[in-house]
């Protein structure tokens, strides 16, 4: 049977819990710790690693504090430089071509 490709959701969902494992790798903290420094128990940080949708903003920018990274870090922002590029060479030629078409 084929594979079903990953939803959007999904792959958001990899990508965030991959950042988080890595940047715990990185600076050298276990899940334990990190709880303790982000004001919640053990098990409430597992499930937020597990389902990391349910990550509020306050708990993202502690998270980001104590792994000393950015929010945006954590939810992969650097793995979308690319796609964010080409989406700004497509808009800039998109503009480009407006203001020709408005001078004609």
């Amino acid at each position: 049977m084929p594979q079903i490709k990953p939803s959007v959701f999904e792959e958001r969902q990899r990508r965030v819990k991959a950042q988080i494992s890595a940047r715990m790798d990185i600076c050298n903290i276990d899940e334990e710790t990190l709880a303790v420094k982000i004001h919640v128990n053990k098990k409430t940080l597992q499930n937020k690693r597990k389902r990391p949708e349910t990550i509020t903003v306050g708990e993202l920018w502690k998270l980001a504090d104590m792994l000393r990274c950015s929010p945006a870090d954590l939810c992969g922002a650097e793995e979308n430089q690319g796609e964010i590029k080409k989406l700004a060479v497509m808009l800039s030629k998109a503009m480009k071509e407006v203001s020709v078409n408005a001078i004609t």
